[in-house]
Order: structure tokens, then C-alpha cells, then sequence
């Protein structure tokens, strides 16, 4: 997105250059008091997030998704329900591939974590990225493949992430830790991020879970 934009209101497009050059160190430096939404908006998701906290898994999700938000969310406290927004048990897709939670970004969904219906204890998920960037980093889709050869490339077509998107889907648990583990993974998954948040604030803040963004934003 070329101009401006409403994201630059929130974060300087200065701020949005010096963040994409190093994500978890800028996110690192933000000192911004926490958002304040209405009571209503947060005891609407204190039934699921209780369910979530509860479930087997949580505490590895937990993990995934706060490394997720530190390395590939523009200021993320700032940004939080106007241009992100995080789902707490979502009822997407429930009785085949049950989500644990999502990051929502304008009009699609660019990290989802979820377990599989016959094994809670197993985790899948998948990241949307910027593919342009995610295959200059290994030299091609051939050597991303190599690097990789667990995760699958998917073209899921959003309108939101424009002509260089790409899924990357894992099915186990290691699988997962390694996609968000690696830093030219996340570096993709940011680019990405930024230019679709560019583009518009996301119509998922009526589904903010506001619980679970506070976990994820407490380790800063």
C-alpha cells in the first residue's frame, strides 16, 4: 500500500520501517499502558478463554502464539483490537480441525493453532507469510522444501494478503515449534502482517478475546 494509510496514525511509517528491521526488539522497547475495553467485550470470551486455560495444551499454545505476537505484530499493544485481534477457541471448522486460537489481522486469519479432533494432546496449525520474502531467504520454494520437509505450502488465495502469500501447515507439535522457531519464517510472516495491516484495522475486534491477548502480551 503505497500513501498513507490508518496504520500510520497508530505507527509512524518511521516506526513501521524500524520494526520490520528487527520485529522482537522494537516490540521489546514498547512501554504502553495496557488496553481498557468494556466490560462486556471481555466477560463475552471469559467462558471459552476459561475453557482454553484449561485445556491440556494451553500452555505450549501459549508459548507459540507469544513468540508469534513479539516477532510478527507490529507494536502489538498499540495495534491490539484495532488492527489484531486474537479468538479464543473459535468455532471455525470445530468438528473436523477444532481451533485452540487464532491472530486475526483486517479480513483473514495469519496464525492458527488448533488440535487434532481425535487427540487433543496433538497439535497442528498453520502461518500465512509473505512468500516473496520467505523464498528469498531459502533460495526458492525448493529450498524452503528441503529446509522443511514436514510443513506443506498451500495457496489459500485471501484478498487481504495480495499476490505474495503462502500457508505453511504443520501437523505435529515439533513441526509447529520449528515454523515459529525460525526467524526467516517469522521475518516472512511480518512482512506480511505489515502490509495487510496497511491496508485496513481488522473486523475481528468484536471477537477479541481480550484474556488471552493479555497473556500474550505480558511477557514483554
Amino acid at each position: 500500500m503505497a500513501g498513507e494509510t490508518d496504520l500510520d496514525f497508530v505507527v509512524s511509517p518511521n516506526e513501521q520501517t524500524a520494526w520490520i528491521e528487527n520485529p522482537a526488539l522494537f516490540n521489546h522497547r514498547e512501554n504502553i499502558e495496557p488496553l481498557v475495553l468494556p466490560e462486556s467485550q471481555v466477560q463475552r470470551f471469559a467462558a471459552k478463554f476459561q475453557e482454553f486455560h484449561e485445556h491440556p495444551m494451553a500452555p505450549v499454545a501459549l508459548e507459540l502464539f507469544q513468540e508469534y505476537v513479539r516477532g510478527c505484530i507490529p507494536a502489538p499493544a498499540r495495534t491490539e483490537y484495532s488492527f489484531w485481534a486474537s479468538s479464543c477457541l473459535p468455532a471455525t471448522n470445530r468438528n473436523t480441525w477444532p481451533r485452540l486460537a487464532c491472530i486475526n489481522v483486517a479480513m483473514m486469519e495469519t496464525f492458527v493453532v488448533g488440535n487434532f479432533k481425535e487427540d487433543r494432546r496433538e497439535l497442528w496449525g498453520f502461518v500465512n507469510v509473505a512468500s516473496d520474502t520467505l523464498f528469498e531467504h531459502f533460495d526458492g520454494e525448493g529450498g524452503f522444501a528441503r529446509a522443511f520437509p514436514s510443513i506443506e505450502l498451500i495457496q489459500r488465495g485471501y484478498r487481504d494478503a495480495g499476490q505474495y502469500q503462502i500457508s505453511l501447515h504443520a501437523y505435529d507439535q515439533p513441526s509447529l515449534r520449528g515454523l515459529i522457531g525460525s526467524a526467516a519464517v517469522r521475518q516472512a510472516a511480518a512482512v506480511l502482517v505489515l502490509r495487510v495491516m496497511r491496508k485496513r484495522a481488522t473486523i475481528y475486534g468484536k471477537f477479541h478475546c481480550k484474556q488471552l491477548a493479555d497473556c500474550l502480551l505480558k511477557t514483554f
